[in-house]
């Protein structure tokens, strides 16, 4: 490898590190919270859709069944 090379290598490697530590991780507490929020918006957005889908299944039935 060219010296150039090794050196925008080397150069990457050490602002990688530093943009690494000016990150702000969040805590075990935040975590879990964020999991559980996650998890209980997922959940009601499934049985929303699950809701709307068989309303929507029912009234195509009923739109069927008084056609024929």
């Amino acid at each position: 490898m060219s010296k150039k090379l090794k050196k925008k290598i080397t150069n990457f490697i050490y602002e990688s590190n530093i943009d690494c530590k000016k990150i702000s991780w969040l805590n075990k507490k935040e975590a879990i919270q964020i999991t559980f929020i996650i998890i209980f918006t997922s959940i009601i957005i499934s049985l929303l859709l699950w809701i709307i889908d068989r309303i929507i299944f029912y009234i195509i039935a009923l739109i069927i069944k008084l056609r024929f």
